[in-house]
């Protein structure tokens, strides 16, 4: 989703309210309120906004080594959010190399696991375009 947390690093988190029915439905489809609550009315929302515990946020830049994966060996940024009982993870990249996920890793093979692991542990996830070049990769994972 283009307005993830993690898609193009925010400052700020915000929250939706109010959705008209078609609208509710077609974001239930997308999977939306998996990683981002819906409210009903902006009551609820602003509730919700203050009754939130405060959320932890680092970001660390990882420079390339021999033992990274092959194709994370451009410079990297992990950015890790705990947000109530969520944790947002995001690595950004400067590749533009598509990743594609295994249907089934092959226990011999030195790479392969990482989105598999993802897709099957992960609440949601994702990969983005960043806007300065190279991808975003996202999962949310509940606590």
């Amino acid at each position: 989703m283009v307005n993830h947390p993690a898609s193009r690093w925010p400052a700020s988190s915000f929250l939706l309210c109010c959705a008209q029915p078609q609208v509710a439905e077609t974001l239930g489809l997308l999977t939306v309120p998996h990683f981002l609550q819906l409210y009903a009315s902006l009551e609820e929302a602003l509730d919700a906004a203050v009754a939130r515990p405060p959320y932890l946020r680092d970001e660390l830049v990882l420079a390339p080594t021999l033992t990274a994966a092959a194709t994370a060996r451009t410079d990297l940024r992990l950015r890790l959010e705990l947000r109530g009982e969520l944790l947002h993870l995001a690595v950004r990249d400067d590749s533009p190399r598509p990743l594609l996920p295994v249907t089934v890793p092959d226990p011999e093979a030195e790479g392969g696991r990482g989105l598999w692991l993802v897709e099957h542990f992960a609440r949601a996830w994702g990969v983005n375009r960043h806007p300065h070049g190279g991808k975003v990769v996202w999962c949310a994972l509940t606590l």
